[in-house]
């Protein structure tokens, strides 16, 4: 109806606002909403000129500059500069006389924009920043405008602390200075979430001075908003949008807590920050009704729980796809409401249980040092427990033992200083980018464990692989910046059986050939990726941290990886005598300590191993998943269990969920798809196209209470979710332990397809014999330490059904001559023309026949003393999560 030419005026306004909408909008992708903001506010600006409408027009080039500060595509150092401009613009109309608070408003924003300006020198941007806020200052007062003056305030904070002119502690004491002005508007229960940020903004400013106490009363304070914001969270999705962005606070917190000597304070502070929605669900799934005495009290909690339960499960449950965006939002809204309203019902009876002491501990959710010893003495004799943290500052290894002797004079914890262990290291091996003045993506382990290697390539010019290979390697020498992506795409381009492929046009070739060339250079990245992780993780944290847990006597581990660390293979990395971490400590990852504890009413009476594999139809067939099903059914009725096995068009979702709820032991090989954009869509692919996703898992839609482990043999079920909150630990492993399994067996990256099914058969040979006995990370160390060290020689022997023994082993190792404990890698070795193939990609074979292509590949290679799966890309992504 408001067309440009029939109403002008109505239409630029509608595209004003809609350039306002797009810039706020949550939904889709950021850099494809920030551009139609952009083109809404060009169009308006058609209408709203300089010299028709003064006041509309400068309001138009400040809204464009806004978007320009924050725009994802380009570089970032031209979008800076097209903000200045605009805000500039804006300027010749919001005067200091004719419109004082736009005028404000405009210094404010060219006091952020050059606090992040690239052109020009560092120190005279930030001079010129200051100089900007004091002018906006001028307009924004306590008095008349506080909320613009706090935020005012807040900014100049920031500048000062990172000043380079003038005296450093001048500068910060200037920065606290700010931040305390801003508080006295932004009070915690007025604006929780301004009061958390300047909170963490002081704690940073003081941790620079190294004024730990006051390092953590800030933190503290930001605790206590974050609590109230977590309160008026609203399921999974709503916790993790607050979590975000809470800078890692109770991290940082523990590191200044172990600066003060206060190590049992560090660890329960770090504990209560890891995995806020994996341990309530888990206290929610397993609170025993039966400890209410009163019985119409007891009915209540079961029917309000149940209720909240049903809530949950409906929030998180996919929209109908029928639906327009209007009706979307709408039905969100009132999932939204209900789940609100049951929530509060569930808290309120809570309360009520509490006040009546019956029993007063009922529904604990704040975890103390005799929660984390129980789940820590749970593990065993010789266990530790082990939070691992980076920060700005250096990093912490905090752990609790199994044996330690508690007495009134002795802490619980215990910690170990990690200096080099820092976020600039951890964020460094996660992500590479080109510079600082784009958004390209030359490598990092997160995108190779994600697989994405291709579609980064694909954003530089060029019709062809090589074409588009020599585009990157270009502008990586240009501007002085390399990465995985780069020497990945230079080796697949040398690749003889790969010449024919690179120099066609992508578009031209086949899907098998695409995938070919996708899947190579996604392996490539991959194995580089592990060498650099290798060489600084050992150096850094694996050696120091595993002699320090050897000499306290400590026999087996589990690590709490805290923010990006979780993504790394921590138990796969070498030690200098040429065994892994999970070799000379048998360990298991977990997202928190509580995620360890089982509850007695979970250990129901469960028999039996089970497996799915390879579902129908499948995009991808897998031949070995099937292979891996059936050879692990076999292996479990040897060793005297119950076992059942459902292949192709049988493996189902209601046949798997069945088997979750009666089996002791599950296997389900079949394709994972971990979902980046929506943690909670991350799911098992099932037969007749089904689905088991991670909202499913969060909604108890599958009851895993009892389950001694579940084995996910498949894709990227480990990968963590990090666009949202990092210690949330999003991801298909850390869902089935929220469900009640006891551990999980999950992959950090996708597979080599036959190195998996051999992997996964070692596993079951070492483990089933002494499923009741031995925890499965034990079996999987030995597991993995085999199939390093295997030769072709040994492989041409393999059988999938036959247990031989360490010491048969070992005599053939000792008449070949092996070494029996080491193993000399060297990375280059395998950077050959050898095409790996990721799980999934051809034909099904039986028990029989997967044994027999082992044996027959082995037999084929020309060197009988080479061990063919000694890259840690076929073994160090398998990890147990739990225990």
């Amino acid at each position: 109806i408001y067309t440009a030419e029939a109403f002008p005026v109505e239409y630029a306004r509608v595209q004003n606002n809609l350039g306002i909408v797009y810039w706020q909008r949550t939904t889709g992708e950021r850099s494809h909403n920030l551009e139609r903001a952009i083109d809404c506010y060009q169009q308006a600006a058609e209408i709203f000129t300089g010299s028709t409408f003064p006041y509309q027009y400068a309001m138009l080039q400040n809204n464009l500059g806004v978007v320009y500060v924050v725009r994802v595509e380009g570089r970032q150092r031209d979008n800076l500069e097209q903000a200045i401009t605009c805000y500039h613009t804006a300027l010749q109309v919001w005067t200091f006389e004719a419109f004082p608070l736009q005028y404000g408003k405009l210094q404010n924003n060219l006091g952020e924009v050059y606090q992040l300006r690239l052109a020009g020198e560092r120190v005279d941007n930030l001079e010129r920043s200051i100089a900007y806020y004091h002018e906006a200052l001028r307009i924004f007062t306590p008095n008349t405008l506080p909320i613009e003056y706090a935020m005012a305030q807040q900014n100049l904070g920031t500048v000062y602390q990172r000043r380079l002119a003038g005296e450093r502690e001048e500068n910060l004491r200037n920065a606290l200075a700010c931040y305390h002005k801003a508080l006295e508007i932004y009070t915690l229960h007025a604006f929780p979430s301004e009061h958390r940020h300047l909170q963490l903004l002081c704690a940073e400013t003081l941790a620079v001075r190294e004024d730990w106490a006051a390092v953590h009363d800030a933190y503290a304070s930001a605790h206590k908003a974050e609590d109230l914001l977590v309160a008026l969270s609203t399921g999974a999705v709503g916790l993790d949008m607050i979590l975000k962005e809470g800078r890692d606070a109770t991290v940082r917190d523990g590191f200044a807590l172990r600066r003060l000597g206060r190590i049992d304070e560090a660890a329960m502070t770090i504990e209560r920050g890891r995995a806020r929605g994996i341990s309530q669900a888990m206290e929610i799934h397993t609170a025993d009704p039966t400890s209410i005495r009163n019985l119409e009290r007891r009915a209540r909690y079961i029917a309000v729980h149940r209720a909240f339960i049903d809530a949950q499960a409906t929030l998180h449950a996919p929209l109908p796809h029928n639906l327009d965006d209007n009706s979307q939002r709408q039905v969100m809204l009132e999932r939204t409401a209900s789940y609100r309203e049951s929530k509060a019902a569930f808290d309120t009876l809570i309360e009520e249980v509490r006040a009546a002491r019956d029993p007063a501990s009922f529904f604990a959710t704040v975890p103390d040092a005799t929660t984390i010893m129980q789940a820590v003495d749970g593990c065993g004799p010789g266990h530790a427990l082990v939070y691992l943290a980076a920060t700005p500052w250096g990093g912490i290894a905090v752990a609790t033992l199994s044996n330690l002797k508690q007495t009134q004079d002795t802490a619980h914890f215990v910690a170990l200083d990690l200096p080099a262990l820092t976020d600039e290291l951890v964020n460094g091996l996660v992500k590479t980018c080109l510079d600082d003045d784009t958004n390209d993506i030359t490598g990092g382990f997160y995108c190779a464990q994600s697989g994405n290697a291709f579609a980064l390539l694909q954003a530089f010019s060029g019709s062809t692989f090589r074409e588009k290979a020599s585009t990157l390697h270009e502008t990586c020498i240009q501007r002085g910046g390399r990465g995985t992506l780069d020497s990945a795409a230079q080796f697949v381009c040398s690749l003889p059986g790969l010449a024919h492929l690179v120099d066609q046009s992508l578009s031209l070739l086949s899907a098998r050939n695409f995938a070919l060339v996708s899947e190579t250079l996604c392996h490539a990245v991959l194995q580089r990726e592990l060498q650099r992780c290798q060489a600084l993780l050992s150096k850094h944290v694996v050696e120091p941290l595993a002699s320090w847990l050897l000499a306290m006597g400590v026999s087996s581990l589990t690590i709490i990886p805290c923010g990006p660390l979780s993504l790394l293979p921590l138990g796969g990395i070498l030690l200098p005598a040429g065994q892994t971490l999970s070799e000379v400590l048998p360990m298991s990852i977990a997202p928190s300590g509580r995620a360890l504890l089982q509850n007695e009413r979970s250990l129901t009476a469960r028999a039996g191993i089970y497996a799915v594999g390879n579902p129908y139809p499948t995009r991808q067939e897998l031949r070995w998943s099937e292979a891996e099903a059936l050879t692990l059914a076999l292996l479990g009725k040897q060793s005297g269990q119950a076992e059942g096995v459902k292949v192709q068009w049988q493996a189902t979702r209601s046949w798997l969920i069945e088997a979750l709820h009666t089996g002791y032991v599950v296997d389900a090989s079949c394709h994972g798809m971990f979902d980046a954009h929506d943690f909670l869509r991350s799911r098992l692919l099932l037969a007749n196209a089904e689905t088991l996703t991670l909202a499913d898992m969060l909604s108890y839609q599958a009851d895993l209470r009892g389950l001694r482990l579940f084995m996910l043999s498949a894709c990227q079920t480990a990968i963590l979710d990090l666009q949202g909150a990092h210690d949330e630990v999003r991801s298909l492993a850390a869902g089935m332990l929220q469900a009640g399994a006891a551990a999980v067996l999950a992959t950090l990256w996708a597979v080599d397809d036959r190195a998996t099914y051999i992997l996964m058969v070692r596993f079951a040979q070492e483990w089933f014999p002494h499923l009741y006995d031995q925890p499965p990370a034990v079996a999987l160390a030995k597991a993995q330490h085999w199939l390093r060290t295997v030769t072709n020689r040994e492989l041409r022997h393999w059988q999938a059904l036959v247990s031989p023994s360490s010491q048969a082993i070992d005599e053939e190792r000792e008449k070949l001559a092996l070494p029996a404990d080491t193993v000399e890698y060297e990375p280059k070795a395998y950077m050959s023309n050898h095409l790996v193939a990721v799980r999934g990609r051809s034909m099904r074979f039986d028990v029989a026949q997967a044994q027999e292509l082992v044996q027959d590949r082995a037999e084929a290679q020309e060197a009988p003393g080479l061990r063919p799966y000694a890259d840690p890309y076929y073994w160090a992504g398998f990890q147990i999560t739990g225990w």
